[in-house]
């Protein structure tokens, strides 16, 4: 029988620290080693913060939707358990965030977070939409926070049913609720 796990709960009882510290997956492995050997108590994941920094060179590169609007697409790195806190910046009224999770356009106002190791199978993009052409020299940057898990409790993430407000992950895949 498959155990479900809601996630809000999940992640309400887990033990968490942060590292501000840790600016890549190497770093926050490190830091996640060195809590553990230095706590009493049992940490169940550290994060840590991460950006990733772009610039339009050629707006001819870009793609166009079915709007005639130009877009990037951008995959993060699998290099955490979880990701979430996405944010663009700067923030621009002139763009619109969306996720392609399996194919399937998702509303970034909608989903909060992505859990990598419940969705082996789908791929994760951030579309960058921009409702006005940009300049050439415009310059953005993908913020988000990551998760690196425990390893016993990473599998069973990784063998349950997990659901969040807007996505069931089960047998390494998730569709909309």
């Amino acid at each position: 029988m498959t155990t479900t796990i809601n996630y809000d709960e999940f992640m309400k009882n887990a033990s968490i620290i942060h590292s501000d510290m840790a600016m890549n997956y190497s770093d926050a492995i490190k830091f996640f080693i060195l809590q553990r050997e230095t706590h009493k108590e049992k940490i169940d994941m550290v994060t840590y913060n991460n950006k990733e920094k772009f610039l339009l060179l050629s707006v001819g590169f870009l793609q166009a939707d079915e709007n005639d609007n130009y877009f990037f697409e951008y995959t993060p790195k699998r290099d955490c358990d979880i990701m979430d806190n996405i944010e663009v910046r700067p923030i621009n009224k002139n763009i619109k965030i969306t996720y392609y999770i399996g194919g399937h356009q998702y509303d970034a106002r909608v989903v909060k977070e992505f859990i990598f190791i419940a969705a082996m199978y789908h791929d994760f993009k951030i579309r960058i939409t921009f409702l006005e052409k940009p300049s050439e020299n415009f310059e953005f940057v993908v913020h988000s926070r990551k998760y690196i898990i425990e390893s016993e409790l990473r599998k069973k993430i990784m063998v349950s049913k997990l659901t969040t407000d807007s996505i069931i992950y089960y047998n390494g895949m998730c569709v909309k609720i």
